[in-house]
């Protein structure tokens, strides 16, 4: 009986945390104006982005799953899939496997914030850049060398 009740209780508390998981990740888009949404428990595809792009792009979410932006690394569109106010002009290399990522501030969890972080690699060097992005359209830094080093 003790155990049955342990067992239920630890699959209570397992399958509540899914209710709550974090959505920040719902929205994929790549490609040729392409994405999924993992949103609810179906993935939905979605043919409405602007981006076309071979490789290197990210996205991210609201807590709830909206879309709040996503970028190629050079360019970053809002959730209307329109080209941000200055957001054109990141340094990445759209080639690159994974040349972007986004990373929401620490500390900040209704997502205010977020860095954008970019790999550009020539023959001679490679560089890492950082963007700082306030949600509501506002770029506080772009493209601000953090890293870099020439290869031999």
């Amino acid at each position: 009986m003790y155990l049955n009740r342990t067992i239920t209780v630890v699959a209570l508390m397992l399958f509540s945390t899914l209710a709550f998981s974090q959505m920040e990740t719902s929205n994929w888009y790549f490609g040729q104006n392409s994405g999924l949404n993992f949103k609810d428990t179906q993935v939905t595809v979605l043919n409405n982005g602007a981006m076309v792009t071979p490789a290197g792009c990210t996205s991210i979410s609201d807590r709830n799953g909206e879309l709040l932006f996503y970028t190629n690394g050079q360019t970053v569109w809002n959730k209307n899939h329109e080209i941000m106010e200055n957001g054109e002009g990141l340094a990445a290399e759209i080639e690159n496997i994974q040349s972007t990522i986004i990373v929401p501030v620490p500390g900040n969890g209704n997502l205010k914030n977020c860095y954008i972080i970019t790999v550009l690699q020539t023959k001679k060097t490679r560089k890492k850049q950082r963007c700082f992005l306030d949600l509501k359209g506002y770029w506080k830094e772009k493209n601000i060398i953090y890293y870099a080093k020439r290869k031999a």
